[in-house]
């Protein structure tokens, strides 16, 4: 079977798998031994239910439910300019992260367009953590719909199962009356880990083929380029990879709340560039989301990694590890990446990082002469404005600027550094966070850029040997670098 063979198959067989799962399951579901009732409308609203933009009442008739007498009877009401939402709380002393699908009977008005739904997993502040977009066209026939947790994807915010105290319904796109009965969650067969797709799950999507493999320490090392690629080399890749974490964790004790476990993060190296593109079309299809491809050398959706081998610069490309720094730090201050309001700081972290371990990939000259031009208010100069750098979106262009501005905070105002991460993932703007600090845009630009222009200084001493930019960071001492390439031109990560 061909190579394209094979990755249809494994595609029509997820998707036959979700059609499966998410349309008429009853049958399944009558046979599930341990299940969780969330409600089932006979005879109260479940405690704490509510709705905004849309009227809910109870109605009971056998002839109408689909199990017993009673359901619940929303109103949608049409012309609104927001989603209508429909909250149910989450009875005490339920951990979700042990349950394996969330299920419940619909039926709707008949529609000439199909309804478009979503449902949210809030946390206890009601941020939304994991979401599954769906469609329903059933019209006034219930039907089972069965939403497997594993299949659910973060958006901005990110969290563990184990976070979630209700689930919000939110009706995008439809009006009239929608009918729901007999809510409930069912529980998997892998306990804690019931909720999380299965570690391998990606290599599937990924290598339906062939692939070497190491999963270790937290983390899985995947690639199908397996006679360039050795298992020694996954090991040696892995020892640069694992301080990391470690890193993460001494500089960010606020900000650092790690979720998910021993659940690994990924790094997948396809042997070409076509396969590492329409991976993401493959994962947007499970997700039901729409990932923009790769435009770069490495890419990074929440805290899966992808990259593509390349010959010259072997399993010490700095993209590798310029990749994994954003999956980690997605995993441990929650601050994903893609998103305008985490994206300085992903790649800041990324890039002061790769030019700790990879200072070939930037010419020092290169800060040196912008450290000696002063900053155009108006942004026409190389190094931005910080008010316009951390506010508005970023581009490659920006990355040595950020990797800097994280260098300096690291070195002079590490409690600053831990500050803003904590309190960008948690929602607040950059500017109130900055006045909470004692300081401002223009105020750190200033001690920035008087430090860059001393550390950058073209008399200025490299750190940690010649072209360096920044020592080496301890949680790497005991790491022995690879052979310096001949490589000067930074790759587009």
């Amino acid at each position: 079977m061909s190579k394209h063979l094979v990755v249809f198959a494994a595609i029509l067989f997820l998707c036959s798998s979700l059609s499966a799962q998410e349309q008429t399951s009853e049958k399944r579901t009558e046979t599930n031994q341990s299940e969780v009732l969330l409600a089932d409308f006979e005879e109260s609203l479940p405690e704490g239910f509510k709705t905004t933009d849309a009227e809910a009442k109870l109605e009971s008739n056998e002839q109408e439910s689909f199990a017993g007498k009673g359901y619940l009877k929303v109103t949608i009401p049409a012309g609104r300019k927001e989603p209508a939402h429909l909250f149910f709380k989450l009875p005490k002393g339920i951990n979700i992260s042990t349950c394996y699908s969330l299920v419940v009977s619909i039926k709707t008005s008949p529609r000439a367009e199909a309804w478009k739904l979503r449902w949210y997993a809030l946390d206890e502040k009601d941020k939304p953590i994991f979401q599954r977009v769906f469609t329903f066209d059933g019209g006034h026939i219930w039907t089972r719909m069965d939403f497997p947790l594993p299949l659910w994807r973060w958006g901005n915010l990110v969290g563990d199962w184990s976070e979630v105290r209700s689930f919000s319904l939110d009706v995008e796109t439809g009006d009239g009356e929608l009918c729901l009965d007999d809510l409930k969650l069912t529980l998997g067969k892998r306990g804690e880990k019931s909720a999380l797709p299965p570690d391998d799950w990606l290599i599937s999507i990924a290598f339906p083929e062939k692939s070497r493999v190491l999963l270790s320490n937290g983390f899985l090392l995947a690639t199908d380029a397996v006679e360039q690629v050795s298992e020694e080399d996954f090991k040696n890749l892995l020892e640069k990879l694992r301080p990391i974490r470690d890193w993460v964790r001494a500089i960010f004790k606020k900000a650092s709340r790690p979720f998910g476990g021993d659940y690994p993060v990924s790094l997948l190296i396809f042997r070409q560039q076509s396969d590492f593109e329409t991976f993401y079309k493959r994962l947007g299809l499970i997700w039901r989301a729409t990932i923009n491809p790769p435009k770069a050398g490495g890419y990074t959706v929440n805290d899966i990694s992808a990259s593509t081998y390349n010959e010259k610069l072997g399993i010490n490309r700095p993209v590798f590890f310029h990749e994994v720094v954003h999956a980690v730090v997605t995993r441990e201050i929650r601050t994903p990446p893609g998103y305008p309001r985490y994206s300085w700081l992903q790649e800041g972290i990324a890039n002061y990082l790769q030019l700790c371990l990879h200072p070939e990939s930037l010419k020092r000259e290169d800060l040196i002469k912008n450290f000696l031009v002063p900053i155009s208010k108006e942004g026409k100069t190389f190094f931005k404005p910080l008010e316009q750098l951390l506010t508005k979106p970023i581009s490659m262009s920006n990355y040595a600027q950020l990797a800097t501005l994280i260098g300096f905070l690291v070195e002079k105002h590490p409690d600053y550094l831990d500050s803003i991460a904590l309190n960008l993932a948690d929602g607040k703007e950059i500017a109130d966070i900055l006045k909470e600090l004692g300081t401002s845009f223009d105020k750190l630009e200033e001690e920035w850029f008087s430090w860059g222009k001393k550390t950058f200084a073209p008399d200025s001493k490299p750190p940690a040997g010649e072209g360096s930019f920044f020592p080496v960071p301890e949680q790497w001492k005991d790491y022995k670098k690879p052979t310096p390439k001949d490589e000067t031109k930074p790759e587009e990560n």
